[in-house]
């Protein structure tokens, strides 16, 4: 995610997640975001979703060299994302 609301200019990846111990992972892998949580979901269509844990990256550098790490594992269509918001951050950053 690449937030631009004209004020501040970031770089953001979030991963939300049911199973603690695999949000835990990915985040000690990384070596870099924070984990927080439970969450509970406020969906009175879905009483039944489990608690989820929340796993965010909100330093751009941070951000920038994970996504650069993990786009030769990731699909197209995640390829494609990256791609769109590396180069709307590194536009932003270069003006």
């Amino acid at each position: 995610m690449f937030r631009n609301d004209g004020r501040f200019h970031q770089l953001v990846i979030a991963m939300n997640m049911t199973d603690e111990d695999v949000v835990r992972q990915a985040a000690l892998i990384a070596g870099v975001g924070r984990v927080n949580g439970p969450y509970e979901y406020n969906d009175k269509k879905h009483p039944n979703n489990k608690p989820f844990w929340k796993w965010t990256v909100t330093v751009s550098e941070h951000s920038y060299a994970l996504m650069v790490a993990v786009y030769p594992w990731m699909g197209s269509r995640r390829r494609a994302k990256i791609r769109e918001v590396l180069t709307c951050w590194l536009d932003w950053k270069a003006s």
